[in-house]
C-alpha cells in the first residue's frame, strides 16, 4: 500500500534521479511528476467469488441494463482481495462530467510530489527566510519535470502546470492548495450555473460537488493536459498501447488540448453507435473508473490524508448538495427503498442524454456492523428506472454476501 513513509523512502518508493539544482552546493533528488515505471497503482481484485458473481451477472443479464456498463467492488472490512464484478467494463465510453473526477485525482498526486521535492530543497539547505523562496521550487521542479512532459504525448500541444497559482508551501515544505477560501454557503450559492469565485481550491471543490463547468475548466487549465493524463496513464488508469481507460482532453469551455477534437480518444464501436459520436475528449471504462474509486475508498489514492480529503469533497446526496446522485437517488426510491448511510459520488450527464454515476456506498446494518462498496454505472439512457435497475441489484449483491 502507498501510504505517507520517510522521506528517504518515498523518494525510493516513487522513483527519482540525481538532478543538480545547485542547492546546499550537491545534487538534490528530483521526486518524478508521476508515478515512476513499475510505481502503477497495484489492485488485485477477486473475480473468482462464485456467488457474487452469479448474483451480479443475474443483474447485469436484465435486458433493461444490459446495454449498460457497470462495475461494483465490495472493500467491506478493507479487504486485501476485494471482490469484483464487471460487465462491459472495458468498453470506452463519453462519460461527461464524471471525468471531472479525473482532474481532482491529478491534483492531489502533483501537490504531494511538489511537497516532496520542497521537502527535499529544505532538508538540502534551501531557506525558507526569503520571501519568494518556494519559487526556487518551483523553478527546479520546472526544470526537471518539463522534458518529460514534452515528451509525454508527442503531437500534442505543450504546457506545464501553473505551480504558483496551484499552490501555497509553508516554511516547513507543506504543501496546501491556494484557496480564498469561500465559506460553504457561498460554494453552494454559486453551485453549478454560477461564476466561479477564489483560488484553485475554491475552483476544486465547485468542479466535484457541483460540477461548475467554469470551475472545472480553471482547475484543467491550471493542472495542464500533460501533467492530468500523464498522471492517469502513470498510474495505470489509461494503457497507452490499447488506448483505453481514463483520458481528458477537454476543458467544459470549449478549450480543448487540440483544436477540432484532434486530442480525443476513440469509443468503444458499440458506444459510438449508441452515443452517436466516434470520440470525445471525456471518455473512461467501468473498470479503471472503479479501480480509481476503490482506491480512494481503501485510503490509497496518493495517501490516506488526500483519499480522505477527496472523498470529503464529492456530493454525497443525504446533505442535499447535489439532488442528481444517481446511486442515492436509486437507492431511495426503490421499492422498499434501501437504506444507507453516507454516499460520495460524481455524476456525468453528457449532452447525448445518457446517465452516468460512480460512488462509494456505505451502510451501517447495526451499531456494529457496516457494509462499504464501491458502485459504477455508466451509460444508462436518459432513464432513472433503468438506472436505479443496475445500482439497486448491485446494492442487493453486497449485502447478500454479509452473513
Amino acid at each position: 500500500m502507498r501510504e505517507r513513509l520517510s522521506l528517504e523512502r518515498e523518494l525510493a518508493q516513487l522513483g527519482v534521479r540525481e538532478y543538480q539544482v545547485g542547492v546546499g552546493g550537491g545534487g538534490v533528488a528530483v521526486i518524478e511528476p508521476f508515478p515512476g515505471p513499475g510505481f502503477a497503482y497495484k489492485l488485485p481484485l477477486e473475480t473468482a467469488d462464485k456467488l457474487f458473481n452469479e448474483c451480479a451477472d443475474k443483474v447485469a443479464k436484465d435486458p433493461s441494463v444490459s446495454s449498460m456498463a457497470g462495475a461494483v467492488v465490495d472493500v467491506t472490512g478493507k479487504p486485501a482481495l476485494p471482490p469484483y464484478f464487471g460487465f462491459n467494463d472495458t468498453e470506452m465510453i463519453y462519460v461527461g462530467s464524471l471525468a471531472k473526477i479525473y482532474v481532482m485525482y491529478a491534483a492531489f498526486e502533483l501537490r504531494w510530489r511538489v511537497e516532496v521535492h520542497a521537502k527535499t530543497m529544505i532538508a538540502n539547505g534551501l531557506s525558507t527566510g526569503v520571501t519568494g523562496w518556494e519559487r526556487k521550487v518551483f523553478a527546479e521542479l520546472r526544470k526537471a519535470w518539463q522534458p518529460k512532459l514534452n515528451s509525454a504525448f508527442p503531437g500534442l500541444r505543450k504546457d506545464f502546470p501553473k505551480l504558483a497559482d496551484i499552490f501555497v508551501l509553508s516554511g516547513a515544505g507543506d504543501v496546501g492548495f491556494a484557496a480564498k477560501p469561500l465559506t460553504e454557503t457561498e460554494i453552494n450559492n454559486i453551485d453549478g450555473s454560477g461564476v466561479p469565485k477564489g483560488k484553485f481550491l475554491d475552483w476544486m471543490k465547485l468542479m466535484i460537488r457541483w460540477s461548475n463547468n467554469l470551475a472545472a475548466g480553471k482547475c484543467i487549465r491550471a493542472l495542464s493536459y500533460p501533467y492530468i493524463n500523464g498522471a492517469l496513464a502513470s498510474a495505470g488508469f489509461f494503457d497507452r498501447p490499447s488506448k483505453s481507460g481514463l483520458w481528458i482532453s477537454g476543458d467544459y469551455a470549449g478549450n480543448d488540448w487540440l483544436p477540432n477534437n484532434r486530442a480525443r480518444q476513440r469509443l468503444s464501436p458499440r458506444w459510438a453507435r449508441l452515443q452517436r459520436r466516434r470520440d470525445s475528449n471525456f471518455t473512461g471504462t467501468a473498470l479503471q473508473v472503479a479501480r480509481l474509486m476503490t482506491l480512494l475508498a481503501q485510503g490509497r489514492l496518493v495517501d490516506p490524508v488526500s483519499s480522505n480529503t477527496m472523498l470529503s469533497m464529492m456530493a454525497d446526496g443525504i446533505a442535499g448538495t447535489d439532488a442528481g446522485n444517481f446511486v442515492r437517488l436509486s437507492l431511495e426510491s426503490a421499492t422498499p427503498p434501501r437504506g444507507l448511510s453516507w454516499i460520495k459520488s460524481k455524476i456525468g450527464i453528457g449532452n447525448d442524454g445518457f446517465r452516468h454515476d460512480c460512488a462509494v456506498v456505505h451502510v451501517d446494518v447495526n451499531p456494529t456492523k457496516a457494509l462499504r462498496y464501491v458502485s459504477v454505472v455508466l451509460g444508462s439512457p436518459n432513464s432513472l428506472p433503468r438506472f436505479r435497475k443496475l445500482a439497486v441489484g448491485f446494492h442487493d449483491c453486497i449485502v447478500a454476501r454479509s452473513p
